[in-house]
């Protein structure tokens, strides 16, 4: 780099001419303004940013409250329409009479209890089983596909109960003993221990145990079919059907149940969780939580032969 030609008898400073100074120092002095202006275009950018954010939250919280009216307005009038339609559903030989509208309510044995009053029941594990697969033969059809449609807003109730046991030195421990149509006792179900192990010792067809060693969490729908745990809650022919609906779904499905380190009771649902993966639970409450679960009561049909 050339060094700056300079007039006889001027003062030089750093090869640059005093008489520079002023220039340089106007300079820096304008320099310093961009820079605060520049700061302060990028504070009221990000301000106005934030405006527009909120309101485009707003907006699109406005957007999901009238969709989501919408869906509920559009739901009730299918199940307006479905009330009229009988859901006859083949069910180990037989059929059974599934009744709209789907009972909701705030937890697992508020539903329980909601069937009585109507006549109905709620429909058990292999019941419940059969209904889904039922529907998933028809899965393009309105009704049918409004019926899967439940399992993914809501957890479906069964009417099974789990007693969680936790490992003891008592003759039946460290397991699961399920109950098909349990009891419901001031809002909560009741499983009574003592009773319970009498009737398995009696081969009671209702109440069965699964000692812990079955598979939990994810797991591929083949592996379902052969779980222990499905297996005693739905029968062979339910735990098929289980698993045939699990494999419609992209994620693998799952086992999920309250901690075996103490004693416990829930309720049995199923839901198809955000991902897309059916879950089994066997922590449908026993009463405590508000979460919102639905079901599909049952009615009977009575056999021709008592027809009159």
């Amino acid at each position: 780099m050339t060094s700056p030609a300079f007039l006889p008898g001027e003062i030089q400073i750093n090869n640059f001419s005093i008489a520079d100074y002023p220039k340089m120092a106007k300079k820096k002095k304008m320099s310093g303004r961009r820079e605060e202006k520049k700061k302060d275009r990028e504070e009221w950018s990000w301000y106005r940013k934030q405006i527009r954010d909120l309101k485009e939250s707003e907006k699109t919280k406005k957007k999901y409250l009238l969709r989501k009216k919408e869906e509920e307005l559009k739901e009730s009038e299918l199940e307006e329409e479905l009330s009229k339609t009988k859901i006859i559903v083949p069910h180990k030989g037989e059929e059974i009479n599934f009744q709209y509208p789907s009972i909701k309510k705030g937890t697992y044995s508020l539903v329980n209890s909601s069937c009585d009053p109507s006549n109905l029941s709620m429909p058990t594990s292999a019941e419940t089983a059969s209904l889904f697969y039922a529907a998933l033969q028809k899965k393009y059809e309105k009704h049918e596909a409004h019926i899967l449609d439940l399992l993914k807003k809501y957890p479906f109730c069964e009417a099974t109960a789990n007693l969680i046991l936790p490992k003891s030195n008592d003759e039946i421990d460290n397991g699961i003993i399920l109950e098909t149509n349990p009891s419901i006792v001031n809002g909560k179900l009741s499983m009574d221990k003592t009773s319970l192990v009498k009737r398995l010792q009696n081969n009671d067809p209702l109440v069965k145990f699964v000692p812990f060693g079955f598979k939990l969490w994810k797991q591929t729908w083949q592996e379902l079919e052969k779980n222990e745990y499905i297996l005693a809650r739905y029968g062979e022919e339910g735990a098929e059907k289980l698993a045939k609906l699990a494999s419609e779904y992209k994620m693998d499905p799952q086992i999920l149940i309250r901690s075996p380190s103490r004693e416990s009771v829930g309720g049995s649902t199923l839901k198809i969780l955000g991902k897309g993966n059916l879950s089994i639970n066997s922590y449908g409450f026993a009463g405590e939580n508000k979460s919102g679960y639905c079901t599909l009561g049952i009615k009977e049909i009575p056999s021709p032969n008592n027809e009159n």
